[in-house]
């Protein structure tokens, strides 16, 4: 914790707005598979030069691929609309029954702790 009472933010990081924006966070975990991808269809394209396992890519390998793709965007859907979606609005309801009231823009508990330009925006991150 900062001594102006909130958490410590590292400013100089060049990840961090990349990796929690949304498309950061959709397209850097594809990165692997595109990578693989290309590998295995340009080995395919040369003929297997290059290529240490096979002269070209198997049915099976290609079928591995799409399969692990497809894997991935389940796993990146679920963490978007059950995670983020539903914890948002299961937030809210349990805000509404605790305080008997439902969650208003002008009110916000945490705009005290925002740093910066961000306390200029009410409820910063607030979706």
């Amino acid at each position: 914790v900062d001594p102006a009472g909130g958490p410590c933010i590292n400013t100089k990081s060049i990840l961090r707005p990349n990796l929690t924006s949304l498309s950061g966070a959709w397209l850097l975990p594809l990165v692997p598979l595109f990578l693989r991808a290309l590998s295995m269809f340009t080995a395919t394209a040369s003929g297997g030069r290059g290529h240490p396992s096979s002269s070209s890519c198997s049915g099976y390998e290609k079928h591995a691929l799409l399969n692990r793709l497809l894997f991935y965007l389940l796993i990146m859907l679920l963490r978007t609309y059950v995670l983020f979606v539903g914890l948002n609005f299961l937030e809210d309801v349990v805000t509404t029954t605790t305080t008997g009231e439902w969650y208003e823009e002008e009110r916000c508990w945490y705009q005290d702790m925002l740093k910066g330009r961000k306390r200029r925006v009410n409820c910063y991150g607030r979706g």
